[in-house]
């Protein structure tokens, strides 16, 4: 499928795109996918045959307000992270931007966030982890694992994780458009979930893994995404998985998938940055 070409879109050849994720699906996911679906709201600039600069402005985003993007795969210059920020900018519904990069260019933030008006809310790493098909242990046998599909227990349980209501109409769009929502019920309550928010052929990228805290120590985690793993991996695609150091339970979630079997790929940068008020 070939994206439908717009002003906002700055690609100057789709067949680039599909050989670099031929290439390498996992590194080029993103890439392949947000070109696709989203051709309004994404920005590509090639630097050479090999590298680019990504950037999605997302509107369904959980937590309401749109959110963007930016994913540079190569050591980059001041003005190409630049040209995506603006690209951002000009949308004035745009209230944060995430961008990653694997190499620390925290002095291009600073320099960012002064010219363009921005706040640099949060720094932190981004490990990219894979599932070892060879190491992948099952951990569901003795739970039961379903795909959710009620949008209000989804809802209730997010809400618990954030401390605030998911848009639940966003919700129902990303539900509606693909995205994948898996759980395990407990005391008639959805205790446990994860998503699959991108599916391709080739890779299924797995987020959103959250327990309530009165229910962890079960193995429900692990359960939810060894299962999702196996439905993966019986559709011909490759479970991939984000885990972030800041979040305050990364030693136990990252120990969780590697038990599971996944095994990490790279780490990258990571700058939360927002509009200044």
């Amino acid at each position: 499928m070939k994206p439908a070409r717009n002003s906002k879109l700055y690609l100057t050849d789709f067949t680039k795109v599909v050989k670099l994720y031929r290439s390498d699906p996992i590194d080029n996911a993103y890439l392949l996918y947000d070109l696709i679906n989203y051709p309004e709201d994404t920005f590509l600039r090639f630097c050479t045959d090999w590298d680019y600069v990504l950037a999605l402005i997302y509107r369904h985003a959980l937590w309401g307000g749109h959110v963007c993007y930016i994913h540079v795969n190569y050591i980059p210059n001041y003005e190409h992270i630049l040209e995506a920020v603006d690209f951002c900018l000009k949308d004035s519904t745009v209230n944060s931007i995430y961008i990653t990069c694997p190499v620390n260019v925290e002095h291009y933030i600073t320099d960012l966030c002064k010219s363009r008006n921005l706040v640099p809310k949060e720094k932190y790493r981004v490990y990219t982890m894979v599932l070892n098909v060879r190491k992948f242990r099952r951990f569901y046998d003795k739970v039961n694992v379903q795909r959710i599909c009620n949008v209000y227990d989804i809802c209730d349980i997010l809400r618990e994780w954030r401390g605030s209501a998911p848009n639940i109409e966003n919700l129902r769009i990303r539900i509606s458009q693909g995205e994948r929502w898996y759980g395990i019920y407990l005391d008639s309550k959805l205790v446990s979930v994860a998503s699959v928010y991108l599916r391709l052929p080739e890779v299924w990228i797995i987020g959103n893994v959250f327990t309530r805290p009165e229910y962890r120590g079960r193995g429900l985690a692990k359960a939810i995404v060894s299962y999702i793993c196996e439905e993966a991996l019986s559709n011909g695609a490759l479970p991939v998985l984000h885990v972030f150091d800041n979040n305050p339970y990364f030693e136990s979630a990252y120990r969780a998938y590697v038990r599971v079997g996944f095994e990490v790929h790279d780490v990258r940068f990571g700058y939360a940055l927002i509009r200044a008020v």
